[in-house]
């Protein structure tokens, strides 16, 4: 079986999401807005773990983050953008200048902390103008998380979790093939 990531959580704690980004089979993010995002989870015998649902299922989690406009950088604490990822923005006001809500957006110039936006992968980070006004918001295509309930970690063990996409005109489970995401429950202190 090949996996397609491991994810780690103590048993009974309920406070390390499962985050990810579904990827289509040539590399490039889902976005998730055209569809019904829901996870499941079985044994390595298939027997189900979590039935197909959508509680604890966020798709395209979001995060606040200020921008400055002489540094043209995005902060926001340990926001977990990769450099390359696909980024949208919004703002409740006004975002900054050079940004555009509905845009897709590559980041660059990734640190623990702070990021900046290019139109093209690796590009030349895009000027900001000025800081905007109200709460700006980001997401990155194709990012899920997945909040377990303590009756989903009660048992120490290897599962295997996957999403299922449902639009009106299909439904596609991913990772894809046999490529599970590994969810390892341990016991406190391993």
């Amino acid at each position: 079986m090949n996996i397609s990531g491991v994810h780690t959580i103590t048993k009974g704690d309920t406070l390390e999401p499962l985050n990810t980004i579904l990827l289509k089979r040539n590399g490039t993010p889902y976005d998730l807005s055209a569809y019904t995002v829901k996870f499941f989870m079985e044994t390595d015998t298939g027997t189900s773990e979590i039935a197909e649902t959508t509680t604890g299922v966020t798709a395209h989690p979001t995060q606040a983050f200020t921008a400055d406009a002489s540094t043209d950088l995005l902060s926001c604490d340990d926001h977990g953008v990769e450099e390359g990822d696909q980024i949208e923005v919004a703002s409740s006001t006004a975002l900054p200048t050079g940004l555009s809500a509905s845009t897709r957006y590559f980041a660059v110039n990734v640190t623990p902390n702070s990021f900046s936006l290019a139109t093209r992968p690796g590009g030349a980070a895009i000027d900001i103008t000025s800081a905007g006004s109200g709460t700006h918001t980001f997401w990155v295509v194709g990012s899920v998380q997945f909040d377990f309930l303590a009756a989903n970690v009660d048992t120490a063990g290897i599962y295997y979790g996957f999403f299922t996409l449902t639009s009106s005109s299909e439904k596609l489970t991913v990772p894809h093939g046999n490529q599970p995401i590994e969810v390892r429950i341990v016991e406190a202190g391993n």
